[in-house]
C-alpha cells in the first residue's frame, strides 16, 4: 500500500517508538524475561544461548545496544571507547539499529569501519524508500505523472497487498553486500565476536532470540516495524519488531552468567511532552514510546553501566548527519569516562585488549562467500535477488497528482509577467481475473486541461508464468474539454472551446516485468471541435491510426530526483485525416549516474516530431518548461524538437530528504511554423499548414538555458522550486509537484 496521509502518521509514529531488530532460534520450552521464547539456529547449534565464557582468567564482558533508528548511529561511540581503552568485548547484544551495529562490529568490522559506512552512504535514502508495490499500473511512455497519494490493493483477504509501505529493497542488497564474507548458515558464537539479537514472532507475540543461520536475516527481522515494514519469514516464523518484548536485553544477558554488562540506551532520555497530550498523533506517539520504555525500565538496575546520549532532539529518521549523532554518543561517554576507566581497572594489563578503532577490522580478511566483499559506495547498492510478481497480479486503486505553475516574463520592458497554475488529477481502478475469467479491466480518469476518462480490458495472449507476457488490449476513451492549443490552459490568450475527441484502440499490450511496457496497434480516432485555429465552426474529424509506444526502464526510480538508472520511451503513429498523411516519430532517453551517495549526474535527450493536424494538442510538444529549456516558459509548444541536457544533483540529506539541482540544456525548435501559445514568442498565433513535410525539416531556431532549483522528496509528493534563464532574456519561476 502506498503512502496515504494516515499511512505516513504511522510510519513516523511507530520510527519513533521502536525501531528494534531480532535474534531467533529454535523452539524450545524456554521464558526470557518472562515471556515466551523460541530460537532459530543455524545447523547443529544447540538451541538458546550457552552461559557466559569460562575459564578466561578475567571477568566477561556482555555490550547491549537498544533500538531507536538514526539515534542508535550514537552506538558508535561505545564501541570505539571500549576498543580504546582495550576493555575486551566478549558478546554484544543488540535490538533494531542496536542489533545492526552489533552485527556490523560482530562480523569483523572495526568501530572505525561501521563509521565509514554510515558516513560515506546516504542512509536516509536506504531507510525511506517507499514501497512500490510489483501490481501498479505501468507508466505510459511520455507520461509523468504517477500515483502519488494513494496506491491501494483491494482483494479476497482484506485491503493492501503488504503489511508494510517502506520498501526492503535497498536495505536487503546493502546487507548482503556488506555482509558478503559471512557465511549463511553460522552459529553466531563463531563469529570474529559472538552475536546475538531480538526479534517478535507475530503470530504469538513470543520472544525471539537469532543465535545463528544468516546474519542478513537476523538483522533484517529485527527491522520489522509495524505497520512500517512486512513482516520478515524466517524458517516459516513471521517476525516483527523486537522492540516489543524487549528493546534492550539486559537482565537476559546478565542471566547468562556475563560478569560485567554495559548498555546504551537510545530511548532512556525520552520524556512524555504534556503538549503531546492535546493531539492525537501525540497521544498516539507518546502511547507507543511507553510500550517500548516498558521493555527495558526495571532492566538498569541488572547492568554495571547504562550510557543515556542525549539525542531527543535527533528524529528516528534523520540519518542526513551521522557525525552529529555520533558526536551525541561521545558527548555521553565523557560524562562517564571516569566509570569507564574503573571498568578497564579491573583487568590485568595483560587482559587489556587495546585497539585502534580507526583500524580496517578483519572482516576484510575473511574468506569472502560472495563476489561483492568490498565496502560499498551508495552507488554500488544492488537490486534485492527477491523475486516479483506479475506487474498486474491485483485489483488496485490509484490516486494521484501533479502540478506545473509558473511566473515568467522577457526582460524586454514590454512582455508583461504572466502566473501559471497548471495541476492535474490522475485516477486508476485495475481489476485482476475480472468475474472469475481471465480478462482484466482497467477503467482510469484524468483532469487537467480537459475531462479525460477511459476503460481498457486486456486478456492474456499467451500462458507463460514468468513476468513478459503479451496481452490483446481493446482500449475506449473520451475527451471532454481543450482539445485545441487554444484552450490550452497554458495558453495566455485562453478562449473557451467545449471540444469532444473519443478513441477506439485495437491492440496489443507487451509486459516484461516492471522494465518494459509496451503497445501496438489500430487506432480510430474522433473529433468535434467548437473551435478552430483559424476561426473556423464547428469541424468533426476522423481519422484512422497505426500506433506503437513503449517505455523501458533500468533501473530508473520514479521521482523528480531519481539517482540511479536509465529511462527511454518511445512513441510512433501514422495515420490519414482528409486525405493527408499524418504521423507522429518521439524518443526521450534519460540516464542517471551516482558519483557518491550525495552526488549524481543526469543526461538526457528529447527527438520529437509531429505532423498530425494543426488543430489538436497532439501535435505539439512542450518546448519549454523546467523539463524543457530552462527560463523558456512552458506555454511554448512546437511541432519539431531536438533538446540535449544534462544536470547534476546534489542530495542535502534531512528527516524530508532535500536536494539541489543545476541544469543546463538547450535544443532546437520549429521556428517560423511553429505554433506558440507563449505570448512571449514573436510568432505566436502563426498556425503551421497541415502539409505532411519531412521530419524535422521545420528546425531552425536554437535556444539555451540554465536552471537551478531546491526540492523535497516527501513520501506523498515531489516538491521544486527553481529558477531559469534563456540567453535571449527569457525568465521563468518554476513550482514542480510530482
Amino acid at each position: 500500500m502506498r503512502k496515504t496521509v494516515l499511512a505516513i502518521v504511522a510510519l513516523l509514529l511507530c520510527l519513533s517508538c521502536f525501531d528494534a531488530f531480532a535474534v531467533v532460534t529454535a523452539d524450545a520450552p524456554v521464558k526470557i524475561n518472562g515471556i515466551h521464547a523460541i530460537s532459530v539456529t543455524a545447523t547443529g547449534q544447540k538451541p538458546f544461548s550457552a552461559k557466559a565464557p569460562e575459564n578466561l582468567g578475567r571477568p566477561s564482558v556482555a555490550v547491549v545496544l537498544s533500538g531507536g533508528g538514526a539515534r542508535g548511529l550514537a552506538h558508535i561511540a561505545l564501541l570505539e571507547a571500549l576498543e580504546g581503552r582495550g576493555i575486551p568485548i566478549d558478546m554484544v547484544m543488540g535490538t533494531s539499529m542496536g542489533s545492526l551495529i552489533a552485527g556490523l562490529y560482530c562480523a569483523g568490522y572495526s568501530s572505525g569501519d561501521i563509521e565509514r559506512l554510515v558516513t560515506e552512504n546516504d542512509l536516509t535514502d536506504l531507510f525511506t524508500d517507499i514501497l512500490e508495490t510489483d501490481s501498479q499500473p505501468l507508466i505510459e511512455p511520455f507520461s509523468h505523472t504517477r500515483s502519488n497519494i494513494l496506491s491501494l490493493a483491494l482483494g479476497d483477504a482484506g485491503i493492501g497487498d503488504t503489511s508494510g509501505i517502506v520498501s526492503d529493497r535497498k536495505i536487503l542488497s546493502f546487507f548482503r553486500q556488506i555482509l558478503a564474507n559471512v557465511p549463511d548458515d553460522i552459529s553466531f558464537d563463531d563469529l570474529p565476536v559472538p552475536y546475538r539479537a531480538v526479534a517478535t514472532d507475530v503470530a504469538t507475540g513470543d520472544y525471539v532470540l537469532f543465535e545463528g543461520g544468516s546474519l542478513v536475516d537476523a538483522m533484517r527481522s529485527s527491522m520489522s516495524i509495524p505497520l512500517v515494514f512486512d513482516a520478515y519469514e524466517v524458517q516459516g516464523l513471521y517476525l516483527m519488531d523486537g522492540g516489543l518484548v524487549d528493546n534492550m536485553p539486559i537482565k537476559y544477558a546478565r542471566d547468562l552468567g556475563y560478569d560485567i554488562v554495559i548498555a546504551m540506551d537510545m530511548n532512556g532520555s525520552s520524556s512524555v511532552d504534556a503538549e503531546e497530550m492535546h493531539s492525537i498523533s501525540g497521544a498516539a506517539n507518546a502511547t507507543f514510546r511507553l510500550v517500548v520504555l516498558n521493555t527495558i525500565k526495571d532492566q538498569y538496575e541488572y547492568a554495571d553501566l547504562v550510557l543515556v546520549p542525549k539525542v531527543d532532539d535527533i528524529g528516528t529518521l534523520s540519518f542526513g548527519d551521522p557525525q552529529t549523532v555520533i558526536q551525541r554518543g561521545w558527548d555521553e561517554v565523557e560524562r562517564h569516562a571516569g566509570t569507564l576507566d574503573g571498568l578497564a581497572a579491573m583487568f590485568n594489563e595483560g587482559d587489556l585488549d587495546v585497539k585502534d578503532p580507526y583500524r580496517i577490522g578483519v572482516y576484510f580478511s575473511m574468506e569472502s562467500s560472495s563476489s561483492q566483499a568490498d565496502v560499498p559506495e551508495s552507488s554500488q547498492i544492488i537490486e534485492s535477488t527477491s523475486g516479483t510478481k506479475d506487474a498486474l497480479s491485483t485489483s488496485r486503486l490509484n490516486l494521484g497528482v501533479s502540478g506545473s505553475s509558473e511566473i515568467s516574463t522577457v526582460f524586454d520592458g514590454q512582455t508583461p509577467i504572466v502566473l501559471k497554475f497548471l495541476p492535474t488529477i490522475e485516477a486508476s481502478f485495475f481489476e485482476k481475473d475480472m468475474k472469475g475469467t481471465d480478462w482484466d479491466l482497467l477503467v482510469s480518469a484524468y483532469l487537467g486541461d480537459n475531462l479525460r476518462l477511459g476503460v481498457a480490458f486486456l486478456y492474456p495472449l499467451d500462458d507463460a508464468g514468468d513476468d513478459a507476457r503479451f496481452y490483446f488490449k481493446p482500449d475506449f476513451s473520451m475527451t471532454l474539454g481543450a482539445v485545441t492549443p487554444l484552450a490550452n490552459r497554458a495558453n495566455p490568450q485562453l478562449k473557451d472551446s467545449m471540444d469532444f475527441a473519443s478513441d477506439l484502440k485495437l491492440g496489443v499490450k507487451f509486459t516484461d516485468g516492471m522494465r518494459f511496457n509496451g503497445n501496438f496497434g489500430l487506432s480510430f480516432r474522433f473529433y468535434a471541435l467548437g473551435r478552430t485555429i483559424d476561426g473556423s465552426p464547428t469541424s468533426f474529424s476522423l481519422m484512422p491510426v497505426l500506433f506503437a509506444n513503449g517505455i523501458w526502464y533500468g533501473g530508473f526510480e520514479d521521482s523528480l530526483f531519481s539517482t540511479t538508472g536509465i529511462r527511454v520511451d518511445f512513441k510512433s503513429s501514422l495515420g490519414f485525416h482528409r486525405n493527408e498523411l499524418t504521423y507522429t516519430m518521439g524518443v526521450s532517453y534519460e540516464h542517471n549516474i551516482p558519483l557518491s551517495s550525495m552526488l549524481c549526474l543526469s543526461f538526457d535527450v528529447l527527438a520529437v516530431t509531429s505532423r498530425e493536424p494543426v488543430e489538436f494538442m497532439s501535435s505539439y510538444t512542450r518546448f519549454g518548461g523546467w523539463n524543457g529549456i530552462p527560463g523558456c516558459s512552458n506555454a511554448v509548444y512546437v511541432r519539431d524538437a531536438i533538446i540535449l541536457g544534462a544536470a547534476a544533483q546534489w542530495g542535502l540529506g534531512g528527516f524530508i530528504p532535500s536536494f539541489l539541482v543545476c541544469e543546463l540544456r538547450g535544443g532546437w525548435r520549429s521556428s517560423s511554423t511553429a505554433f506558440s501559445i507563449s505570448s512571449a514568442s514573436s510568432d505566436s498565433g502563426v498556425a503551421p499548414s497541415n502539409a505532411a513535410t519531412a521530419p524535422f525539416s521545420e528546425l531552425g531556431d536554437f535556444d539555451i538555458g540554465i536552471g537551478v532549483g531546491y526540492g523535497l522528496k516527501t513520501p506523498m509528493c515531489d516538491f521544486l522550486v527553481g529558477i531559469g534563464l534563456c540567453i535571449d532574456g527569457e525568465f521563468s519561476l518554476y513550482f514542480e509537484c510530482y
